[in-house]
């Protein structure tokens, strides 16, 4: 069997290039006697070698004769090209569903089966999409949310939906010696980062549905202790706060509470009982996040806005998406007493998938695929925010939530150490070998299928 790959490059080290790696280079060892060929999306800086050929997509911006801009990055030009030349019985494609859609729009002139593996992040599914889900074989997501989600489609009824997760492998992203993570975290802070400072951590891509900002205002609660917790109902109400005085917001003029609104009682239950906030200043930020205010949040501005410059710290500088080894990020992992992620919507959500299994125990958002498998600290969704254009709702978690759980990891050490456990444990059945034989059997499945005419060959 001939299979054609259609994803980001498997030899550079962004999410979809590691997830393509790990599921392929498994699969040859199962069947060597499948050919396979990738169009490898954004091929820029490879770093890892695999044992099929790699065909780049290009990084240049042709002018069609129409006068439009035609890029590539995604094989908008060169995918029929290599179809002529490969000839695949069978082309399987991961990517968000505005990536590479001409995959799906040639499969009726070239005759291959076609399986597309989707990042479901959020509901509902929009129906632009719909065309190229129906052109598919079999539609593969990464979690039972997103299958839910199809499902809910009503154009999709007769396309078949399944989930195969994505996998972590343990002998890379495991706890390290707390010693050598003292000695990793004084180097990599050039000493900033003492040994009895607690580190808040992310790790991920600066884009808007990530709806990492709200990183920046957690931290922002913590350090400051601006927040009254309720010892009736447990809930915390934070103090609303001004972005151009950049403190409290004057009483007299809320806009998130009622005006006049002092904060002598629960804004909940409207209990007395109630105990004030404790400034923590020995918790930190520390993110692996590549600042790209083009199209995601101006991180600068946000520390600025918060008046917490010197208490976030990202040694990524000028280091992009793909450009750390898996080695090195399990370090980065280590690092970290909590890590926190407050996203607006995960396909899969790979970041916390590798910190359980790193050992350090989590706070998340409880939206779309982490509701499925993720353990530590799930905080509610306070606002579903529609997306410009595509209506998908976009979570934005409770604050004061955000709050109250993380400080119930920072200040307990043996509710840190239970979850820790219980992470590496959940962590341990997603193994990359289990959702490759998954992967092969699907394969399989679909290229026996009743024959269909390929290039003038019987499959």
């Amino acid at each position: 069997m001939r299979l054609l790959l259609s994803s980001f490059s498997a030899a550079c080290n962004g999410s979809y290039g590691i997830v393509t790696r790990e599921i392929f280079k498994r699969i040859k060892e199962l069947d060597p006697g499948i050919e396979i060929i990738q169009h490898g999306w954004l091929h820029n800086k490879p770093l890892e070698e695999v044992p099929w050929e790699i065909v780049p997509t290009e990084n240049n911006v042709e002018i069609g004769p129409d006068g439009r801009p035609y890029p590539d990055s995604y094989g908008e030009r060169t995918l029929q090209k290599l179809l002529d030349s490969f000839r695949p019985h069978m082309l399987w494609q991961l990517g968000d569903p505005w990536m590479g859609i001409n995959a799906a729009m040639l499969k009726p002139q070239y005759g291959y089966r076609y399986i597309y593996y989707i990042p479901v992040d959020s509901e509902p599914y929009s129906p632009v999409w719909n065309e190229r889900i129906n052109m598919a074989d079999e539609v593969i997501a990464m979690s039972d949310y997103g299958v839910d989600v199809l499902s809910g489609n009503q154009d999709l009824r007769s396309v078949n939906f399944s989930s195969i997760p994505l996998g972590v492998d343990t002998t890379i992203f495991h706890p390290l010696d707390k010693q050598d993570i003292k000695s990793k975290r004084s180097e990599f802070s050039e000493g900033k980062l003492t040994g009895s400072m607690k580190v808040l951590g992310w790790i991920g891509r600066d884009q808007p549905r990530k709806q990492n900002w709200q990183l920046y205002e957690l931290l922002h609660y913590i350090r400051t202790g601006e927040w009254i917790l309720c010892k009736e109902c447990g809930r915390i109400t934070v103090k609303e706060y001004d972005h151009v005085s950049r403190l409290p917001r004057d009483i007299t003029k809320l806009r998130k509470y009622e005006c006049g609104y002092k904060y002598e009682h629960c804004w909940y239950c409207h209990s007395k009982d109630i105990v004030p906030g404790t400034p923590r200043e020995d918790v930190v930020l520390w993110t692996h996040m590549f600042n790209q205010p083009d199209t995601g949040w101006d991180l600068d501005e946000l520390l600025n806005t918060y008046r917490i410059r010197e208490e976030v710290y990202d040694p990524s500088g000028h280091v992009g998406d793909g450009e750390i080894s898996p080695e090195d990020m399990n370090w980065l992992y280590n690092c970290f007493d909590v890590f926190v992620y407050p996203t607006g919507g995960e396909g899969f959500g790979m970041p916390l998938l590798e910190a359980m299994a790193a050992g350090i125990p989590c706070v998340y958002a409880d939206y779309s695929a982490y509701t499925d498998w993720a353990v530590g600290e799930p905080v509610r969704v306070e606002i579903f925010q529609p997306e410009i254009r595509t209506q998908r709702c976009r979570a934005l978690i409770d604050m004061g939530e955000m709050v109250r759980k993380t400080l119930l990891m920072l200040n307990d050490h043996n509710r840190r150490s239970i979850f820790s456990k219980r992470g590496m444990k959940a962590a341990s059945k997603f193994s990359w070998d289990e959702v490759a034989q998954r992967w092969m059997k699907m394969i399989e499945s679909v290229h026996c299928r009743d024959s269909a005419m390929v290039y003038g060959e019987v499959i």
